[in-house]
């Protein structure tokens, strides 16, 4: 087969250029020519229009074949006009692979579709080697071959993923411009339940429908829904007993153990082992210590007080990201997020174990934060909490704490508007909290990185998709520009000439420099080790940062690259909590809250799942107490320095 120029894959303008003169010298305008020539002839024009962009030494080359291109525009239309009923899919079968898609854009800026009868057309999508995107994003073919497209979307068990590509997943090339026939919410329902009983059916697609909300765009029913959940569960079974795919056998241990260091970690048969002495927790037994442990010992949060569970978006693999269907509206739940999530519940539930094997539950620990520690060390008076009773069931702990949880939010954000807690004004405050409204005492307590600079900044360091972090000579050690410049020298010279650019850039925008020997070094050393904290963890905690390198952030406010917000959960915080609690962010949360609050939970007789939701509330109203404490502290604190000229 004849090796045709495609613009698109051109990586070397010359030689592209070389082979686009051979076309237009060798232009015979009498002689026969396929479909396959004629768009051919099509990407000539196309590459001369993109060189012509690139330099005006281009649009010198490209002006002496002005003629041409002039002919070899006429000579594409002409041939389009003669596409008729008779022709049309005998023309369309003799595509080569690479034209296929340029064939419907010409097919609709030539009109063709006037001329052609919807059967031809139906013929084609039915029966031809036809990729359906091509024509989906040709807003008038779709608009006049409606009725086809949609007896194709009726037949065809993937339509479904066209419907999420359009509605549900992030913006893509291929879906950013998808136009859709006109469907009843019967049909499209229908199209779901093709795809559920299709014998391809994807587990992370099924999820995903089994987690869409309704919309007018996708009004997906209640019964669709709950048939996706059915055959989801049964590819999952199939999975773990190995009939289907590779199953993966690994665990997480926690436990207690005398005679041991404060923690230590073992892996074995595919298990991770944490193991913490046990004489430690046996004589530390204050109510303090006991909830300091969950920040030193079972490290909930970071040496910046950030809750360690949420997600974020470095900790996922490329093959995560790239593979694993995720809507719009998903959270994302990574490979190293799913541990995490498993870590801390697994720790919650031997640690509340071996606390009443001491004799104390860790609600009245909870309660003690709350009615009498705030006062003490903060002089708050006025929070009231009640805990569920020992003997109450776990259905009925969880309802009943959920609200306390609410009411625990509500009564820090009067506190820190009105300075104390009215209980009267608190009485008037009716309906739910909106997690992300919870203000801090502080200001400026959390940075962001902002801006295209900023984002362009991280993928440069921290990406490994960004061809920065490979040099020939050393094939591929680092996965990363910012691993690479840590660990090895690297001169410019060593970079192919495109990318030349890119490191000046980074140059002008101080994050890099080059040394007598022209080798790359960080310029601004504090200043990339923000971005790079930023970059891994999404938000910094201002108050816990090195007070020598808080200056560096009115530096980088003034470049445009952070902002600061004051609020008590920092905004990885929040997601995460309204992935657990609610559905009012994201289609895959766990919905915790509605759950309880709207008795649509697991059956009352399902202790085992309760008891399971009950430790994961219980590790969230934790957090709050964390939160809440370090918040308090960061205040008063900053209020003690104040008086003493520190800051």
């Amino acid at each position: 087969m004849k090796e045709r120029l495609d613009y698109r894959l051109i990586f070397n303008w010359e030689k592209a250029w070389d082979k686009a003169k051979q076309i237009m010298e060798g232009l015979n305008l009498k002689s026969e020519k396929t479909i396959n020539d004629i768009l051919e002839y099509e990407h000539v024009i196309k590459l001369t229009f993109k060189l012509e962009g690139i330099s005006d030494e281009w649009k010198k080359h490209i002006s002496e074949f002005e003629e041409c291109i002039k002919q070899i525009n006429e000579l594409v239309g002409r041939y389009f006009g003669c596409i008729e009923n008779q022709n049309c899919k005998q023309i369309y079968d003799e595509l080569e692979l690479i034209y296929k898609e340029d064939f419907w854009e010409l097919f609709e800026k030539y009109k063709v579709f006037k001329k052609i009868d919807p059967f031809v057309f139906e013929d084609i999508i039915m029966n031809s080697t036809c990729s359906i995107y091509h024509i989906l994003g040709r807003k008038c073919v779709v608009q006049n071959y409606s009725e086809a497209i949609k007896h194709y979307f009726m037949r065809h068990w993937d339509a479904a993923k066209i419907l999420l590509d359009k509605n549900e997943t992030f913006l893509t090339k291929r879906n950013k411009g998808i136009y859709l026939p006109e469907l009843s919410r019967e049909e499209i329902n229908q199209i779901f339940m093709n795809y559920i009983d299709a014998p391809y059916a994807n587990i992370n697609i099924l999820e995903t429908i089994m987690n869409i909300c309704f919309s007018n765009e996708l009004p997906i029913s209640n019964k669709v829904k709950l048939a996706a959940k059915k055959r989801r569960d049964v590819l999952v079974k199939e999975v773990m007993e190995g009939k289907n795919g590779v199953k993966v056998d690994y665990g997480i241990c926690v436990s207690f153990r005398d005679n041991t260091e404060l923690l230590e970690e073992e892996k074995k048969n595919n298990c991770i082992y944490y193991i913490y002495d046990r004489k430690w927790i046996r004589e530390n037994l204050d109510n303090a210590t006991i909830l300091n442990n969950f920040i030193y010992l079972l490290e909930y949060v970071d040496f910046q007080m950030r809750l360690r569970v949420v997600s974020k978006e470095l900790e996922a693999t490329t093959i995560e990201k790239v593979f694993t269907s995720r809507t719009k509206k998903d959270y994302l739940e990574s490979g190293v997020f799913h541990f995490k999530m498993a870590l801390s519940y697994i720790q919650m539930q031997a640690y509340y174990q071996e606390l009443l094997e001491n004799g104390i539950r860790l609600e009245n620990v909870i309660e003690w934060f709350f009615k009498i520690y705030l006062k003490e060390e903060f002089g708050i008076s006025g929070f009231k909490i009640k805990m569920p009773s020992e003997t109450a069931t776990y259905l009925e702990k969880c309802r009943f704490l959920l609200p306390e949880m609410e009411s625990i939010l509500k009564q820090f954000k009067l506190y820190v508007e009105e300075n104390e807690i009215d209980a009267e004004l608190l009485q008037i405050a009716s309906g739910a909290i909106d997690i992300t409204q919870i203000p801090s005492t502080v200001k400026g307590k959390y940075i962001y990185g902002e801006g295209d600079v900023f984002q362009r900044i991280v993928y440069d360091l921290f990406s490994d998709q960004c061809m920065l972090h490979w040099v020939e000579r050393l094939q591929g050690k680092y996965q990363t520009f910012f691993e690479l410049i840590l660990n090895s020298k690297v001169r410019k010279c060593d970079y192919e000439v495109y990318l030349w650019d890119e490191l000046d850039w980074l140059q002008k925008k101080e994050i890099i420099k080059y040394d007598s020997n022209e080798y790359i070094h960080f310029d601004d050393v504090e200043k990339v080790c923000i971005i790079a904290d930023l970059a891994k963890n999404e938000v910094i905690n201002y108050y816990h940062y090195p007070i020598h390198m808080r200056d560096k952030f009115a530096q980088l406010k003034d470049e445009n690259l952070v902002v600061d917000d004051s609020t008590l959960f920092s905004k990885p915080e929040q997601d995460w909590l309204s992935y657990m609690l609610n559905r009012s962010k994201f289609n895959n949360g766990w919905d915790i809250r509605n759950k309880y609050a709207h008795g649509t939970q697991a059956p009352s007789d399902n202790e085992q799942i309760h008891r399971q939701y009950y430790f994961y509330i219980l590790s969230i109203l934790i957090m709050y107490v964390l939160k809440i404490n370090d918040d308090l502290d960061t205040y008063f604190e900053k209020n003690r320095y104040k008086k003493r000229g520190v800051c």
